[in-house]
C-alpha cells in the first residue's frame, strides 16, 4: 500500500497453476453463528445464581467466621474463593456479548 494504492508484489497463483481468478468460485457467505436470545437470558441467569451464591457465601463467611468449621477452613481463603466465583460468573457476560 503505497501513496493510497495497493501495489501487487507477486501475482496470487490458484490450485489450477492459473492467476485468474476461476470462474466456479463459490460465493462468499459468512456464518456468524450468533447465539439465540433465549440462550443469552439462560446464561445471564446463571450468572446472577452465580453472583448471588458467591455473595451469599462470603456473607455466611464473614458472619460465621467465629466458629470452629470455619477458623478451621481459613475465613480468608474462603473469601478469596468467593472472589474468585464472582470473577468467574463475571466473565460471563461480555461473552454474550455479539454485534447480532
Amino acid at each position: 500500500f503505497i501513496d493510497g494504492e495497493w501495489t501487487t508484489l507477486v501475482e496470487y497463483v490458484y490450485n489450477d497453476g492459473e492467476v485468474e481468478v476461476p470462474d466456479d468460485l463459490p460465493s462468499y457467505t459468512t456464518e456468524y453463528n450468533h447465539i439465540s436470545k433465549r440462550l443469552r437470558i439462560a446464561g445471564l441467569c446463571m450468572a446472577a445464581v452465580v453472583w448471588l451464591l458467591a455473595v451469599g457465601f462470603a456473607v455466611w463467611t464473614t458472619a460465621r467466621r467465629k466458629e470452629y468449621v470455619v477458623r478451621a477452613s481459613q475465613p480468608i481463603f474462603l473469601l478469596i474463593l468467593c472472589a474468585g466465583t464472582f470473577i468467574m460468573g463475571s466473565a460471563i457476560v461480555p461473552l454474550s456479548i455479539d454485534d447480532g
